[in-house]
């Protein structure tokens, strides 16, 4: 019997930015796998939802991913319409106008703020159904 096929991928992010992206690219890659997206999210997308994550969905954070890919308001809406399609995002229940994290995002943002280093430990399990 062969030991030890599983092992632990080291991920050594340059800064919470890194960190929070590659988490989010994990998490689109389960979507994708448990048949709620058709694909994980491509890079830019991926990027947009890292910095909601870190900073929050706010007129300032969407500022800042415009001027970050140098985007039009056209694009930026583009990128927010893919994040909700794909349910990263939520319409807000009073604001139709507004965004809001899904729970499972939004869980993982209360776990980064409170303690930025330790949403490296953000596990994910897999469970095989063999169709029996």
């Amino acid at each position: 019997m062969q030991k030890g096929i599983f092992s632990l991928a080291p991920i050594k992010p340059n800064d919470d930015l890194e960190m929070l992206h590659h988490c989010v690219f994990l998490y689109s890659c389960y979507r994708k796998m448990t048949g709620k997206v058709s694909n994980p999210l491509a890079h830019k997308p991926t990027v947009l939802l890292s910095l909601y994550l870190q900073k929050g969905i706010s007129p300032e954070t969407k500022k800042l991913a415009k001027k970050f890919f140098k985007a039009s308001d056209k694009y930026m809406n583009s990128l927010n319409y893919t994040l909700r399609q794909g349910g990263y995002l939520e319409k807000d229940r009073f604001n139709e106008r507004k965004s809001n994290l899904n729970p499972t995002l939004e869980k993982l943002r209360e776990y980064y703020l409170d303690d930025p280093k330790t949403v490296a430990y953000f596990m994910m399990s897999f469970k095989l159904d063999y169709g029996k």
